[in-house]
């Protein structure tokens, strides 16, 4: 089998990385975390507005960041005007991967309307 192949079974794995109270979902410390532990992680990406993959589950940001709009709105640069809770950006899916080197990486894709592009630009992250 190809080193890209691996069984799921072989892993545990942390759901939006390996987060607490004082480390978000879905952060890159999350995902540092769960990469320190050995285990893969399971993410979800959306599109910002200007097609770059971002690792976020809500469609709107108001749960994790305190505000209203949503991720499919926003084009990337402006996404760091709303910070998760521990002052850190949302993570592109291009960073998060680089931490999980070789660690699996379960992908949720989140299309809320009509599909696009999302898979492409997944695909080539």
């Amino acid at each position: 089998m190809s080193e890209r192949f691996f069984d799921v079974a072989d892993f545990a794995y942390a759901h939006r990385g390996l987060w607490d109270s004082a480390t978000p979902e879905n952060s890159l410390a999350a995902f540092r975390a769960a990469a320190a532990a050995g285990v893969g992680v399971e993410l979800d990406v959306r599109l910002s507005f200007d097609g770059r993959p971002v690792v976020f589950h809500d469609a709107s940001l108001q749960r994790m960041c305190n505000h209203r709009e949503l991720i499919e709105r926003v084009a990337m640069v402006d996404l760091a005007r709303w910070p998760l809770p521990d002052g850190s950006a949302i993570p592109t899916l291009e960073a998060v991967l680089d931490i999980m080197a070789g660690l699996p990486v379960l992908i949720e894709i989140k299309v809320d309307g009509l599909a696009g592009e999302i898979a492409d630009r997944v695909a080539e992250a």
